[in-house]
């Protein structure tokens, strides 16, 4: 697709119907048909679904984060284990409270997404 193709609020309906090759009463049956059979249904792919696991795995992709827990490995190597645990129990913490908050998130959005329901009319050998 190019830079023009997506700039379509800028065209004219006239021009709109030659580009979509339909007319203002829609696309006959026949037609929608073929359309449907060469591009497909016309819907959008379902996200994947992440496991918790890997939503908490994620909370430690931050660079800060892995910063902090080589800090807490060479604390403990050097013979300070109060302060690599102080560090590790921070960051367990602060993991659990981010998972918490995206979980929430996710389920939240999952739910909002299965009350909305699309309906559409469209014009079949011009009638709607």
């Amino acid at each position: 697709m190019s830079q023009d193709d997506t700039i379509f609020w800028n065209d004219t309906l006239l021009e709109l119907f030659s580009e979509l090759q339909t007319t203002p009463k829609g696309l006959t049956r026949e037609e929608s048909k073929a359309r449907l059979t060469k591009y497909g249904a016309n819907r959008l792919k379902p996200k994947k679904r992440i496991n918790a696991l890997s939503l908490f795995l994620s909370q430690f992709k931050s660079p800060i984060i892995l910063l902090l827990l080589f800090s807490s490995v060479l604390a403990f190597l050097f013979s300070d284990q109060l302060d690599g645990l102080i560090i590790i129990v921070i960051l367990l913490i602060s993991s659990l409270l981010g998972f918490w908050q995206e979980y929430s998130a996710t389920n939240a959005v999952q739910k909002l997404n299965a009350m909305v329901q699309i309906q559409v009319a469209v014009w079949r050998d011009g009638e709607l």
